[in-house]
């Protein structure tokens, strides 16, 4: 679990629930498997910071992502990640080949 601060004191969560994050300014969205969305007042950067690098991955300038909850990559408008909530997440350019070898197929 990771303890995560909030305008009226801190939540538990399980990294497992996490689908994504987003950025808003200094602060940031935490997106949960149950539908919660909580606003934390922390940056993308620091609450990423507090997540197993090899399970959660920075998309975008945006976004971060649980690689555990993708559901598919869509090559539609330049390419975006779908999550298992259904959400498209943007990828961006820049990491978009460094996110194609992590989901490629290796049998």
């Amino acid at each position: 679990k990771i303890s995560l601060p909030t305008s009226d004191g801190i939540i538990l969560v399980n990294k497992d629930d996490i689908l994504y994050l987003q950025a808003d300014r200094s602060y940031c969205f935490v997106f949960l498997e149950n539908k919660q969305k909580v606003l934390v007042s922390k940056s993308l950067k620091e609450v990423q910071d507090l997540l197993p690098p090899q399970s959660f991955f920075r998309l975008h300038t945006s976004y971060v992502i649980n690689l555990n909850k993708l559901s598919k990559y869509s090559k539609e408008d330049g390419g975006y990640a779908v999550m298992s909530d259904e959400v498209p997440i943007p990828i961006a350019r820049r990491r978009k080949n460094e996110f194609l070898e992590l989901i490629k197929f290796n049998p």
